[in-house]
C-alpha cells in the first residue's frame, strides 16, 4: 500500500468573480476530502490602500488540518491551471509542504491579466496535486477504496484496508478476516474497545510509516499486543531502547506489561546505583512483573555495603 501513487485534482469555478471579490471577503470553493486531508480553493481581492482599489487577486490552495492530535505534514508537487478561451492554461508548477503552521499556497493574478481568464464573468481554477509524503494523516480513508477489500470501522471512522496484508502480519486478523468467523464474509467489520487514533497509528506503523514516538508508542503497543502483531511489537521495542525519552520506571512498566524482554534487559543493564533503583521502583508493586521486581531486589542486595562484625 505504501507504494500507491496519491494524486488528486480539485477544481472550482468562481461565478461573477470580480463582484464576488470586490468587497474584500474571501470566497471559497467546496471542501473536498482526499487522503485524510481537507482541500479547497479560495479567492480574495488584493486591495491597494494607496489607490483605494483592488489591483490583484489571491488564488489559494488550502490543505486543512485533519483531525489528528499530533504533528502532520504533506509534501506535494502541484500544478495550478486557470481556464482561458484557449482552454486550461498552466500558470504555476511547484513543490510545497503543508503542515500545522503552513496550510495555504497563494498565487497572485495581477489585475491586468485577469481579463484573459474571465469567461462570462467566471474564473475556472484547477489544481493537480501529487503527494510525495504524508506524516500524521489518515491514510486509509475512502480514497483507498479501490485498493482495499474490507472496511474496518473504529469509533464510526472507516479504514479501507487489504485483508491479505493484515492477515500476513497479524494472526488475529488472519483468523477474523480469512477464517471461519462470520466477519470473513462481511465487507465492513466493526472493531470495538479501541480508539480510532490508536488504530490509525497502528496501521501506519504496519505499512512502514515513521509514526512511532513517545506520544504514540503505548497506544500502538496495546493494539500490536491485542492483535498479535510481532513486527510492530519489535519496532516499538527498538524505539523504546534506542530513541525514547521515557523514564526508566515507565520503560520497565511497559516492558513488563508487554513482555518485551530486550527492553527489560536493556533497562537492567542501565541500572547501576541505588539511586537508579529508587528511580525505577514503581509506586505500587502490586501487578508489577515479578521478574523485574526480583532483578531490582537482587541489584539492591549487591549494591548494599557489607559490614564486618566487631570482635
Amino acid at each position: 500500500m505504501t507504494s500507491i501513487e496519491r494524486k488528486l485534482t480539485i477544481r472550482h469555478e468562481f461565478s461573477d468573480f470580480v463582484k464576488s471579490t470586490s468587497d474584500g471577503n474571501e470566497i471559497k470553493g467546496k471542501t473536498e476530502k482526499h487522503f485524510g486531508c481537507f482541500w479547497n480553493i479560495s479567492a480574495l481581492g488584493r486591495h491597494n490602500s494607496l489607490k483605494n482599489r483592488i489591483d490583484g487577486y489571491f488564488i489559494s490552495l488550502y490543505c486543512e488540518k485533519p483531525r489528528v492530535s499530533r504533528e502532520w505534514s504533506v509534501d506535494t508537487k502541484f500544478e495550478l491551471l486557470i481556464e482561458s478561451n484557449q482552454g486550461m492554461e498552466l500558470i504555476e508548477c511547484r513543490s510545497d509542504r503543508f503542515n500545522c503552521t503552513h496550510s495555504e499556497f497563494v498565487f497572485v493574478v495581477e489585475f491586468q491579466d485577469l481579463k484573459k481568464y474571465l469567461i462570462d464573468g467566471k474564473l475556472g481554477v484547477e489544481f493537480h496535486v501529487s503527494i510525495n509524503k504524508m506524516i500524521g494523516m489518515q491514510l486509509f480513508d475512502e480514497s483507498m477504496k479501490k485498493y482495499s477489500d474490507v472496511v474496518l470501522i473504529v469509533e464510526d471512522e472507516k479504514f479501507y484496508v487489504l485483508k491479505l496484508f493484515l492477515a500476513s502480519q497479524s494472526s488475529y486478523f488472519e483468523s477474523l478476516l480469512l477464517g471461519d468467523f462470520k466477519e470473513s464474509a462481511q465487507s465492513e467489520v466493526t472493531l470495538s474497545g479501541i480508539s480510532a487514533a490508536d488504530f490509525q497509528n497502528y496501521l501506519e506503523a504496519l505499512h512502514g510509516h515513521s509514526v512511532i514516538d513517545d506520544k504514540t508508542v503505548t497506544g500502538i503497543l496495546k493494539l500490536a499486543n491485542m492483535y498479535d502483531t510481532p513486527s510492530i511489537l519489535q519496532k516499538c521495542q527498538i524505539f523504546l531502547i534506542e530513541h525514547s525519552k521515557k523514564s526508566m520506571k515507565e520503560k520497565l512498566r511497559i516492558a513488563g506489561e508487554y513482555q518485551l524482554s530486550e527492553l527489560k534487559y536493556d533497562c537492567f543493564h542501565k541500572i547501576n546505583t541505588v539511586d537508579d533503583i529508587r528511580a525505577a521502583v514503581p509506586s505500587y508493586s502490586a501487578g508489577v512483573d515479578h521478574d523485574i521486581l526480583a532483578h531490582l531486589f537482587d541489584k539492591l542486595l549487591k549494591l548494599q555495603p557489607t559490614t564486618t562484625a566487631s570482635t
